[in-house]
């Protein structure tokens, strides 16, 4: 009984991480963003877990989302 309690919540939390905004938002990149306070918003409401970065928009982990933006550069897009 203990187990099937533990497989239960386990879904709830995968069903919960599905249905948040992050993951209704689809994948995000940088380059998708027009400003770096939108693609820092995003970022932010979508650490579902503390350290977690679900699209990856902060690569080098210091809490700033792309930083490309931050800095008035081009990101990259995936053709570039």
């Amino acid at each position: 009984m203990p187990r099937a309690i533990t497989l239960l919540i386990a879904l709830a939390f995968g069903l919960l991480a599905l249905t948040s905004p992050a993951a209704a938002q689809g994948d995000r990149d940088c380059y998708q963003f027009t400003s770096w306070y939108d693609a820092q918003e995003v970022y932010e409401a979508s650490m579902v877990n503390p350290g977690w970065d679900v699209f990856f928009l902060d690569e080098d982990g210091d809490g700033l989302a792309c930083e490309c933006l931050y800095y008035g550069y081009h990101c990259l897009t995936p053709w570039d």
